[in-house]
């Protein structure tokens, strides 16, 4: 795996490249995080695939405009995926990813051959005006979260032992403490996206466009994953967000919202199974998955 860097849509983004074999990959993180937390499942994929993930906006060692919001990911992504010579990839995504490939998609049919869609964060009714601290819990409570730490194994310590992380695949939670906090010249390590710039994100974010805006005018073949005991995508969000899109298969897997970072075997699997084999080039969905959705 190389880390290497490229500017797009006036960016210099961070992205790595596990350089594997076979048509191209991309994986798009969940707000707050990083790139290297898909090492797990990059590495499953990686004698099938090319694969490929960035830091989004904000993100990582990407760089950090104030400016921040979906529609602006949105963007970043679709000119990463022309500036860095990916030709029609498959898209992976969690969380806001999994909404920013679809918005893609939605916005520039045809930039993504095929997508998986884990936990995308949708609103079919977005309010009328601006989220505020007021009426954001989520964005009000990240302004409380710690952002410096002794060291790497002070973090990994508390992390592991708390919501949700407390879940997750150690190689994932540890490529997270790694590569998300950045060293500070008293010893220390603190946050590469700060509190303060996450929760502008979640102000800004998926909840400020209408899912219907969207989730239908994605037409590329999609595989939309919900992990079995979220909250954040519930049953019913999951079944509309199906039966919208125009090529859609579903399952569940064990596991909350951040099920791949759980059940990276699992999340890797599923993908392995939904894309199929490389035939010259291009990828056929295998037909006979078995459609395993709430």
């Amino acid at each position: 795996m190389k880390e290497a860097f490229l500017r797009a849509n006036g960016l210099r983004i961070r992205y790595l490249d596990w350089e594997g074999a076979g048509a191209d990959l991309l994986l798009v993180h969940p707000t707050g995080f990083v790139a290297d937390i898909w090492t797990p499942i990059a590495e499953r994929l990686r004698h099938r695939f090319h694969v490929l993930a960035l830091d989004s906006r904000g993100h990582g060692d990407t760089d950090k405009p104030e400016a921040s919001g979906i529609r602006l990911l949105i963007d970043d992504l679709g000119a990463f995926v022309s500036a860095a010579g990916l030709k029609r990839p498959v898209g992976i995504g969690h969380s806001a990813g999994a909404t920013t490939i679809a918005g893609v998609e939605a916005a520039m049919p045809g930039r993504f051959s095929t997508a998986v869609l884990i936990e995308p964060v949708l609103d079919y009714n977005p309010s009328a005006g601006p989220r505020t601290l007021e009426t954001d819990p989520l964005a009000a409570g990240t302004l409380k979260r710690r952002s410096v730490w002794p060291n790497r194994d002070a973090a990994l310590k508390s992390y592991r032992s708390r919501p949700p992380f407390q879940h997750w695949d150690d190689a994932a939670l540890r490529q997270y403490i790694e590569h998300g906090f950045a060293d500070r010249t008293d010893g220390a390590v603190e946050l590469k996206c700060a509190p303060e710039s996450e929760s502008r994100m979640y102000l800004r974010g998926p909840h400020t466009i209408s899912a219907e805006g969207i989730i239908p005018h994605v037409g590329c073949p999609v595989l939309l994953v919900r992990g079995q005991d979220s909250m954040a995508l519930t049953p019913a969000t999951f079944e509309r967000t199906s039966a919208l899109l125009p090529d859609c298969r579903s399952m569940t897997l064990p596991g909350g919202h951040f099920t791949p970072f759980e059940h990276p075997d699992l999340a890797a699997q599923a993908a392995l199974d939904f894309l199929g084999a490389t035939v010259e080039g291009a990828l056929w969905p295998q037909p006979a998955l078995r459609e395993t959705g709430s």
